[in-house]
């Protein structure tokens, strides 16, 4: 067979898929763009009834969702380093793309909140245990209320008012308890606990 019987595809025909491909990156491109320009115009809230805990995460520059992760048992989350001890578990979530579910999303900026209600029994078995309370806080607070943290994979870290904006809210009746607010820029799905 001679090089001269095979079919040779015209120049233009090359060209104009060329054109094609190189129009449908360059449409590519433009949309990618678009969508990192344009944050979400809500945020996204979320509640965990059982956890009694809502999660904030204001417009970021994507479109996030909030989804629960595995729990593990409190007695697998321990550690010689830990920051404090909690006596409870509360929930366990990771802020993800909203488009690519499969992509957590760590660094956020306005930061996320995470709101936890707190009961005036918990406000109450910190006040007998003054001396773990202050033993875990250090001196960044004066009188003594649940404390929340998070598993960072290896010990628990505290959450405080310097690092992480704490706050406590007390109910209108102060004796039904409050709701204690953290705000923070990163998150990798941590487990969060209480004390006590």
């Amino acid at each position: 067979m001679s090089d001269r019987s095979r079919t040779s595809v015209p120049a233009w025909v090359v060209l104009v898929a060329l054109a094609a491909l190189v129009a449908a990156l360059i449409a590519l491109i433009v949309a990618l763009l678009r969508r990192r320009e344009q944050p979400a115009r809500e945020p996204v809230v979320v509640r965990f009834p059982t956890a009694n805990v809502t999660v904030t995460v204001p417009p970021q520059s994507r479109p996030v969702m909030v989804v629960e992760r595995y729990l593990p048992p409190l007695e697998e989350l321990q550690s010689d380093q830990d920051e404090f001890k909690p006596k409870e578990l509360l929930v366990n979530f990771d802020v993800v793309d909203a488009e690519y579910p499969q992509t957590p999303i760590s660094f956020f900026d306005p930061p996320i909140m995470m709101e936890v209600e707190y009961t005036q029994a918990q406000v109450e078995a910190a006040q007998k245990d003054v001396e773990t309370f202050r033993s875990y806080i250090k001196g960044q607070l004066e009188q003594p209320m649940p404390l929340l943290g998070f598993w960072d994979g290896t010990h628990w870290i505290l959450f405080t008012p310097r690092k992480h904006q704490l706050t406590y809210r007390p109910n209108e009746d102060p004796n039904t308890g409050g709701v204690a607010t953290v705000k923070v820029s990163r998150w990798a799905d941590p487990p969060t606990g209480w004390w006590p």
